[in-house]
């Protein structure tokens, strides 16, 4: 699913949800959605107001999953956010994070089947990034070794003759 997310909202809204308050560091919020689009398989593209801050400079920004996009002077995350709902096409797939009125209200104006609150995809993101991932079962040869033939076939193998 194609996410789309208002960078600051959300990340204002994560600020008073850290523990302590106020202690989550732009650059840690931005591989954590990084982290969170790698594990979903989610398309994210969060988008901020304003020009890279300077706890940014010199970061990869674009990490699998995630692009992260800066309004630049003169235009706010809103006006790109509006922007690119006007021009999606796939906007029933589209999930849309915003606690602002006016990009909630063009989301449900456009038929956005996904439309979340900060809070609520904080707390989405968090549970997903609490799951463990799955892990492959072992190979059962791992726990029980090798069959006499084999053995004896990587003996053969390597030239080591009983």
């Amino acid at each position: 699913m194609r996410t789309v997310i208002d960078g600051y909202n959300l990340f204002h809204f994560a600020l008073k949800a850290a523990d302590p308050p106020g202690s989550l560091a732009l650059s840690a919020f931005v591989e954590a959605i990084g982290e969170y689009a790698r594990w979903t398989r989610a398309e994210v593209l969060l988008v901020f107001d304003g020009g890279v801050p300077p706890a940014l400079h010199g970061r990869s920004l674009n990490l699998p999953g995630l692009a992260v996009r800066f309004s630049g002077p003169g235009r706010s995350a809103d006006d790109l956010i509006l922007h690119f709902l006007e021009g999606y096409s796939g906007v029933r797939h589209l999930c849309v994070v915003s606690t602002d009125r006016a990009i909630r209200a063009a989301a449900r104006r456009r038929s956005c089947k996904h439309i979340l609150t900060a809070a609520d995809f904080w707390g989405e993101l968090v549970t997903a990034l609490a799951r463990t991932p799955r892990k492959r079962p072992e190979p059962a040869a791992k726990r029980s070794g090798l069959s006499s033939e084999e053995t004896d076939y990587w003996l053969r193998e390597f030239g080591i003759q009983g």
